[in-house]
Parts: structure tokens; sequence; C-alpha cells
């Protein structure tokens, strides 16, 4: 399964450089609806946002308005990744993986939002590391509603446990969840820390990178070594002369590039 990361180019090479890609608590968000559905039980959504993280794909890299929010205004980089060799459509590692990942998006609420009376066993929800039918429909309406305003995101949602945050002083560094290996970075202030859950992924998952239409001549350089050592496949965006669309073509090395 094919899907791509928007990034400035900075965020690109540490994906890239590091072979992880990283995971964000429901509440780092940048949208303050995230976990709207179970607003109304103000113990749940603590409990969920503490234990689970997000990592948000999209179906396409030539999206203009995601370039221009997430993409440094088309000076970063689309990654392609390929989500089976990333572990990220491990049913048994994946709380919800990308197969199961799609973004439902709607004008209104449901009438009824998740409480903590949803279920008569709700601890195994809020134990679980692995995807499970039987739970679906839950984590469903937690992680994987939006208003339909976002819809031109085209989202895919991987979620994972991340073990919970621990009470008091933030603790970061490597640790393991089943089989997987995080490191957790602080990518806020000493003042306000911003948590992120980088999870180690295989190098050979990255495919592929588009690289924005203003993307600098320094940076350009940088990418030519990502295709030159890693084999990753280069593409440059640029503009379409008769429709309002991006058109993206192999990137060609020149002398001026080496």
């Amino acid at each position: 399964m094919i899907v791509y990361k928007y990034v400035p180019f900075d965020s690109a090479e540490k994906i890239i450089s590091q072979s992880s890609i990283g995971f964000s608590g429901m509440r780092f968000l940048n949208d303050p609806f995230e976990g709207g559905y179970i607003n109304a039980d103000e113990r749940l959504r603590s409990r969920l946002n503490s234990k689970y993280a997000v990592l948000s794909f999209t179906r396409q890299p030539l999206n203009s308005l995601m370039w221009a929010h997430y993409g440094d205004s088309h000076q970063g980089v689309v990654l392609e990744i390929d989500a089976e060799k990333a572990g990220l459509c491990n049913t048994d590692t994946c709380l919800i993986p990308a197969q199961y990942g799609d973004v439902i998006y709607t004008s209104n609420k449901p009438i009824e939002e998740i409480s903590l009376s949803y279920s008569n066993d709700l601890r195994n929800y809020l134990t679980a590391i692995k995807f499970s039918h039987d739970c679906y429909e839950f984590y469903k309406l937690a992680f994987l509603h939006k208003s339909l305003d976002w819809a031109y995101e085209e989202e895919v949602r991987v979620v994972k446990s991340i073990g919970g945050y621990p009470d008091g002083e933030q603790v970061f560094g490597e640790y393991n969840v089943g089989s997987d290996v995080f490191n957790r970075t602080n990518i806020g202030s000493k003042d306000k820390e911003r948590p992120l859950d980088c999870l180690n992924i295989r190098p050979e998952s990255i495919v592929s990178a588009y690289l924005g239409l203003r993307v600098n001549q320094e940076n350009k350089m940088k990418a030519v070594q990502w295709a030159t050592d890693l084999k990753i496949k280069l593409y440059k965006c640029g503009l379409d002369s008769k429709l309002w669309n991006l058109k993206a073509e192999p990137y060609i090395v020149k002398n001026e590039d080496s």
C-alpha cells in the first residue's frame, strides 16, 4: 500500500537519515476537534490520548492545498512510503493499520458520542496494541472521524500504542512497545514540551521523494544524494500550463546539481 507524507525539507532529511517517522498524540494535532466523538467523557479522551499516537498520510502527492499547508509552501518534500514495508499495515503491531485508516469526513457529529459506558469491558480498549475487528468500530469513532472541512486532505491514518506518557516530568529517549522501537523526542520548547514518538522503519520503505516547486538549489543537491546513496526516486513538481494543477516529472540531474 502506497501512501504519501507532506513535510518541510528538514523533516524529510531526518526521516530519511534516521529511517524513522513520527507519531503524534491526539492532543498535539492541529485540529482542536480531534477526538470530538469522545468529548462527552473527558476521562476517556484523556486516557486514549495518552496511550495512543497518530501518523497521518494522504493518498496523492500533487494536492496544491496540502503543499501549501504541510509542504512548507511548496519548499518542502512529499515522501512516498510503502506502508507494508514500513510495518504500517501489520495488524499485530498497529491498533489501526494503514489499510483500515481512511478518515471519515462528516458535516455533523453523531447524535450519541462515545462514553465510558460504551463497553462493559473498556479496559480492553485502553490496553490493546493490535488491530481487532471486534473493537474497530470503537477506534474508528475515536480516531478516524473529522469535519468535512478537512476532506481535501484525503487522510489515511495509522494509530499505534505508545505505552502511555508518564505522570509528571516528560521522559524522552528510546523505548519499546511490543516489537516496535520508538524514540521519543521533544520538538517543542524547553518550557512547552511537544513530544514526537519516532518509529524505526526499514530504509527501503521510503520509495521516492517529490521536491516542491520552490525547493532551493542547496536542498536539491541534498536530494540528489538521496537518489545516489539510497536509490530513492526523485520527482520535481511544476505547474500545469493549462489547468490549475501541479504536475510531477522525474528529476534529471544536471551538471550544476553535481
